[in-house]
């Protein structure tokens, strides 16, 4: 598999992570939330949106240090995110 075909295979498993993690957030099921999100960061470290998200996640989870910096990351990816 090439490159591109690779990166775009990782980019579509991330989307679906973190559509599965904001399902588990909505359900109330913060720590499976917490556990895929990060999984969708890690597929596309590269997207400031995952990293949004998975501060956002973080915030839920009341673990507001690692949701600052999950803000931070994306905020440097993206200055005007």
């Amino acid at each position: 598999m090439n490159a591109r075909k690779k990166r775009d295979k990782n980019r579509r498993k991330a989307r679906r992570a973190a559509e599965q993690a904001w399902g588990a957030a909505d359900d109330i099921n913060v720590d499976l939330a917490v556990k895929i999100i990060r999984r969708a960061v890690a597929f596309d470290p590269g997207n400031p949106a995952l990293w949004n998200d998975q501060g956002l996640i973080m915030r839920q989870a009341e673990d507001y240090d690692r949701a600052a910096e999950s803000f931070e990351a994306a905020i440097c990816l993206a200055p005007d995110f």
